[in-house]
């Protein structure tokens, strides 16, 4: 099985031909996509470096089988962040990004899943189609996750850079850098 950093640095070397691979000079820093040794990448997941306070481009290995692809927003207490901060950073993004979701509902089209999880609790809060987020799944601890899937044995990775590619005007909208 392959490991999330083998998929990240995948990612990162392929990312330089599509136009997620100029996400970090958007968000005016420089460098590859997904840090592999950083606090982004861990055993079973990575997000772009960054993401933490952002609408988060996230991978995630599920189930030992399947490698899970698209955007994410992390309400979950790290050492550098209480998750009553992160809600108060990031509810305005999820407003923003709702507003775009309600206009732009093709930004979807190829997503199967919009899904929110207690970290704490260990169970899924809700799960539906992508579009907006129901707004009583931000809370501490709770990740929410929009995005499709891959088996992990045959990635096809112009796929997974290809709507990465679409998710970022969605981003650029959420996060107010264009």
């Amino acid at each position: 099985m392959a490991s999330i950093r083998a998929i990240a640095n995948e990612l990162n070397h392929l990312a330089q031909s599509h136009r997620i691979g100029g996400l970090q000079q958007i968000r005016g820093t420089v460098g590859p996509v997904f840090r592999v040794n950083s606090n982004t990448t861990q055993q079973r997941w990575a997000c772009h470096w960054g993401g933490r306070k952002e609408l988060q481009f996230n991978i995630g290995i599920d189930d030992s089988s399947w490698l899970r692809y698209g955007i994410a927003f992390s309400f979950e207490q790290s050492r550098n962040y209480q998750a009553s901060e992160l809600i108060e950073i990031l509810r305005p993004r999820v407003m923003r990004f709702n507003r775009y979701a309600r206009d732009n509902s093709r930004v979807f089209r190829d997503m199967e899943d919009l899904w929110a999880y207690d970290t704490r609790e260990g169970a899924m809060l809700g799960q539906t189609k992508p579009g907006p987020i129901p707004m009583n799944w931000i809370s501490e601890h709770v990740f929410i996750f929009a995005g499709s899937y891959e088996p992990i044995r045959r990635i096809n990775f112009k796929k997974v850079l290809g709507n990465f590619d679409e998710l970022l005007p969605l981003y650029q909208y959420v996060m107010e850098c264009r």
